[in-house]
C-alpha cells in the first residue's frame, strides 16, 4: 500500500503525516519515543476500511520540537487546525499510549470528532512518578522488541529510534513530562462513543490504569486483550478488527 507524506505547518511547527486507504476519516496517533511508520502493518490494515491520517507528532519522528514544551492541550488545538485545513469531519481518533492522551483531548475540544479509541492510553493522573514511567518504557522495549522480533531487526529499529529521538532528548522529554504531570482526573462531561482497548498484560501502563481511565469516561467501553503494552503493532489484524467493528457500532 502506497503512503502519501506531506507536511502541514501552524504556528512555526512543521508536522510529517502520511495518509493511505479511502473511507470514513481516521486519525491515529502514535506513542511517544515513536513515529507513524512503527505503525505500518497497522495502518494499512485499517486503511482496507479507512481514510488513514497518520502524524509524526511535534516532537517526535520527522516533525518539529515546538520550541517551548506542549501539554495535551496544547497537542489538541494543534491538531484541531488540521483537521480544519484538511476539512475532515466525522473523525474516528485512535491513540496508542502517549499518542492516546493526545487523542482524548483532541477529542474533548474538537467537533470534527466524532468517536475515539484509547489503546493502553495515558489520559488520568498516573499514579508514579515521570521518572518511573519512563523507567516502565525502557524495560517494555527491551523485552516487547526482543521476544517479538528477530535481533537484527530490534537492532536496526533502535538505531533508528536513537537517530529519530536523540539531537533533541533533551526538548522532548520536557514536552513529555510536562503532558504527563498535567493530565487532570475529569473527563465526566464526555459524550462521544468510547472504545478503550488495553493488553491484560501491559507492564507499562497496567490494566488497573486502564479500568481507571474508562470509568472516568462515562461513554466508555472497555474491552481488555491480551498481550503488553505495544501489542497494537505486532497484532494489526486483531486490533484494526476492534476498531472497525466498534466504527460500524451506531
Amino acid at each position: 500500500m502506497e503512503f502519501e507524506k506531506s507536511i502541514f505547518e501552524y504556528a512555526g511547527v512543521k508536522t510529517v503525516y502520511y495518509t493511505v486507504g479511502e473511507g470514513t476519516p481516521l486519525l491515529f496517533f502514535h506513542g511517544g519515543g515513536g513515529w507513524a511508520l512503527v505503525y505500518k502493518d497497522t495502518l494499512e490494515e485499517l486503511a482496507k476500511d479507512f481514510l488513514v491520517v497518520a502524524p509524526d507528532l511535534p516532537c517526535f519522528g520527522e516533525s518539529d520540537t515546538p520550541p517551548e514544551p506542549w501539554d495535551f492541550s496544547d497537542y489538541a488545538s494543534y491538531f484541531s487546525q488540521i483537521l480544519k485545513s484538511l476539512d475532515l469531519s466525522n473523525v474516528l481518533v485512535v491513540g496508542h499510549s502517549f499518542g492516546g492522551g493526545v487523542a482524548l483531548h483532541l477529542a474533548s475540544k474538537s467537533t470534527r470528532v466524532k468517536k475515539m479509541v484509547l489503546i493502553d492510553s495515558l489520559g488520568i493522573p498516573l499514579d508514579c512518578t515521570f521518572r518511573e514511567l519512563l523507567v516502565r518504557v525502557v524495560q517494555d522495549f527491551a523485552k516487547s522488541y526482543e521476544s517479538v522480533l528477530e535481533r537484527e531487526q530490534t537492532s536496526d529499529l533502535l538505531r533508528a529510534w536513537f537517530r529519530k529521538n536523540a539531537p533533541d532528548i533533551f526538548e522532548k522529554m520536557k514536552t513529555a513530562k510536562k503532558c504527563v504531570e498535567s493530565m487532570h482526573p475529569d473527563f465526566g462531561n464526555f459524550e462521544k462513543p468510547t472504545l478503550v482497548i488495553w493488553g491484560k498484560e501491559d507492564d507499562v501502563l497496567p490494566l488497573s490504569y486502564g479500568k481507571k481511565l474508562a470509568a472516568s469516561i462515562p461513554t466508555a467501553e472497555l474491552r481488555v486483550v491480551s498481550g503488553k503494552h505495544k501489542n497494537c503493532l505486532f497484532e494489526p489484524q486483531k486490533f484494526a478488527s476492534h476498531i472497525r467493528e466498534f466504527s460500524s457500532e451506531t
